[in-house]
């Protein structure tokens, strides 16, 4: 069973103008086009699924650790309870890792197809 309770889960899509508010610039370092940002409420830690990485930032927005996989990573959430890292590619393939270390991947399931 998977636990994202508390955790906020954030699709990036195109601004608009009217939808746009400027609050603060992150410069990410590693990663190309971000697709997905989660927001763990216990710890505010950030995680960015960015190109084929994903990257992890403190509760101020500093870069903290990233690791890269083969397939472009789409969403990203984090568990708490196991403090877990769970992601799904480009490929439909869902995993999980441990977040304190990405050590341990662990794919889930592969599936035919997937929307938006």
């Amino acid at each position: 069973m998977l636990c994202f309770i508390d955790t906020e889960q954030y699709q990036l899509r195109s601004i608009t103008p009217e939808a746009a508010a400027y609050q603060r610039s992150v410069n990410l370092q590693y990663g190309d086009e971000c697709y997905s940002i989660n927001v763990e409420q216990l710890s505010n830690k950030v995680a960015f699924g960015c190109g084929s990485n994903i990257l992890i930032y403190n509760s101020i927005l500093e870069y903290e650790i990233h690791t890269s996989f083969e397939k472009n990573i789409r969403s990203v959430a984090h568990c708490t309870k196991r403090n877990e890292l769970y992601y799904l590619k480009t490929n439909r393939a869902v995993g999980y890792m441990s977040a304190d270390c990405f050590a341990f991947e662990q794919e889930l399931k592969i599936y035919s197809s997937t929307n938006n």
